[in-house]
């Protein structure tokens, strides 16, 4: 892990050795926080150098941030802005922000998402689970919040999300890892299932991970159980075949919390061919097919 060294002594201090940085692209800009309106400078020109140059780091690593932070975050950017990952007990004072995702992450996002929906609409639970992708969510004990890239709750319950999805490109499967374990162990988590994309900046493969909590007979509501992968499955482009390594299962009763009634309700299950189709998608957009 390497981190762009333009910043004083006294930035770096803030910078806490932490899991939370793993896996972020090399050259990912470290900044102290002062103030808002200088920070939304930097957040936005950082913006416009990635839209410009694909090689740069989306993400910013800020450190030293107080307790007005997110509230002043949320007034410059009222509607739409930076995407937040902060863990206070793994990352001291400090908040990542991705600053901007690509077009292919947002077309891999939004094909999974029209998948996922059209298997609802088919066992008719479409307004059992209601997507929630534009939520902040926050632990309870409030050291932990993050912006999923895709989501999903129960209708009645969303305070918090049972099914995400994230996906990453430019950083690396270390970062997703995190994201994932963090949506499954952060206090007061409904998450049952968490769906990790990654997709590949240098060739047409795309990895799919879907990650569960890991019970232990020792498991108790002090001790919450770790997230692992329980299936990962390869899509990918070679010569002049395009293959998928398996389908996509989320299980029914883990989402939905309950059994299934009547035939219709079963698993969502993203076959072969609907992955590949997404991959196909993404890489057209990426230049390779």
């Amino acid at each position: 892990m390497a981190f762009q060294r333009t910043t004083t002594d006294a930035t770096r201090q803030c910078v806490v050795d932490s899991k939370l940085l793993t896996g972020l692209p090399e050259g990912t800009p470290i900044v102290k926080y002062n103030n808002m309106k200088k920070l939304k400078n930097i957040i936005d020109t950082q913006s416009l150098d990635c839209s410009a140059d694909s090689s740069k780091s989306p993400f910013l690593i800020v450190t030293c941030v107080d307790n007005s932070f997110f509230k002043a975050l949320d007034n410059v950017y009222p509607d739409s802005g930076p995407r937040i990952t902060y863990n206070f007990e793994e990352g001291g004072p400090t908040v990542i922000l991705e600053v901007m995702k690509s077009t292919a992450q947002e077309m891999a996002t939004g094909r999974l998402h029209l998948e996922i929906v059209l298997k609802l609409g088919k066992m008719g639970v479409e307004y059992e689970l209601v997507s929630m992708n534009e939520s902040e969510i926050q632990s309870l004990n409030k050291t932990w919040r993050k912006q999923p890239d895709l989501a999903f709750g129960l209708d009645g319950h969303t305070r918090w999300p049972v099914l995400v999805i994230e996906t990453g490109m430019s950083e690396t499967q270390q970062k997703l890892a995190i994201d994932a374990q963090g949506w499954l162990e952060a206090q007061g988590s409904d998450t049952k299932v968490v769906i990790t994309m990654n997709i590949d900046k240098h060739s047409p493969r795309i990895t799919f991970q879907r990650w569960e909590h890991a019970y232990t007979r020792h498991a108790t509501r002090s001790h919450h159980p770790h997230g692992s992968v329980v299936q990962t499955v390869e899509v990918f482009h070679k010569g002049v075949n395009t293959r998928a390594t398996g389908e996509l299962i989320i299980p029914f009763e883990k989402v939905f919390g309950r059994m299934r009634r009547g035939r219709k309700e079963a698993d969502i299950i993203i076959t072969k061919n609907q992955l590949i189709r997404l991959g196909e998608l993404v890489w057209a957009e990426q230049r390779f097919m």
